[in-house]
């Protein structure tokens, strides 16, 4: 078994993407990451290296990691063996981790062997719901979409530290330029969702946020609704979303317009 180390996003999607895309859904996030680190290098745009590896044997690749600063290792579904091969390829290597993600088995067991290896405690921080739509159920909620444009900048910016804790008025003004973020107005703005890393076949939905006062009213559901079958209108093939698992009002919303279930995810503060 064999850990490879890769300096460019390209060689590293190249080599993983068959993988990854067997379950495109689920690993539309460390697909998306790796597409937008491609585009990127491209453009020839400076910025901390990411972190790349790739566990392979008898032929075939067996799992894939990435990470990029200051955010959590992201690991596929993989064997016992693989897992451990990858910790001890991080070990030697000298990598300091704030944590891991990834499908559940996969992210216990890489979170339980770095303890082991390091002496460190580590804990389970979340564990997330991911799910995929190919085809919505509108439901029936007063109000209408409409794409956030400049003068929605400072409501969204105030919404995303909301709901995130992140005061980037860069991020929120990108979404803004690139038309990706959407209202649900009834008649004023009540509820956001945006698309962010498309997947070669699909993109996700996140962002999605309505302040306390509008709660209640379906408007979450409804312009998540709008949002992914704008997307599946412009030729996506499915979009996917994740939701925290003990959120048990966010999963039965997105259950409800659509969305399935297609795998769960764990995350492991490595303390």
């Amino acid at each position: 078994m064999e850990v490879r180390s890769f300096p460019d996003a390209a060689a590293c999607y190249d080599t993983v993407s068959p993988l990854l895309l067997q379950r495109e859904a689920e690993y539309g996030l460390m697909i998306g990451v790796l597409l937008q680190l491609r585009e990127a290098e491209g453009a020839g745009a400076s910025s901390e290296p990411a972190l790349l590896r790739v566990v392979s044997g008898g032929g075939q690749v067996l799992a894939a990691a990435v990470r990029t600063p200051p955010g959590y290792l992201m690991i596929t579904r993989a064997s016992e063996t693989a897992v451990l091969a990858l910790v001890e390829h991080l070990w030697a290597d000298g990598i300091a981790l704030p944590g891991v993600s990834g499908p559940c088995d996969s992210a216990s067991t890489f979170a339980r062997a770095w303890s082991e290896r390091t002496g460190r405690d580590s804990a389970l921080k979340a564990t997330e719901r991911i799910y995929c739509i190919r085809e919505v159920i509108a439901p029936d909620v007063s109000g209408h979409a409409e794409v956030a444009r400049g003068a929605d900048h400072d409501l969204l910016l105030a919404w995303w530290l909301a709901a995130s804790g992140d005061d980037n008025a860069a991020y929120v003004q990108r979404r803004i330029d690139e038309r990706s973020a959407l209202l649900w107005k009834d008649p004023a703005p009540v509820s956001m969702a945006s698309v962010t890393r498309p997947t070669p076949h699909g993109i996700g939905i996140g962002g999605v946020y309505t302040p306390p006062e509008s709660r209640r009213r379906g408007y979450a559901s409804a312009v998540v609704a709008a949002l992914s079958q704008r997307q599946l209108d412009a030729g996506r093939r499915f979009c996917c979303l994740s939701a925290d698992s003990e959120d048990l009002t966010a999963n039965h919303v997105y259950q409800r317009i659509g969305y399935r279930h297609v795998a769960d995810r764990a995350g492991y503060r490595l303390c």
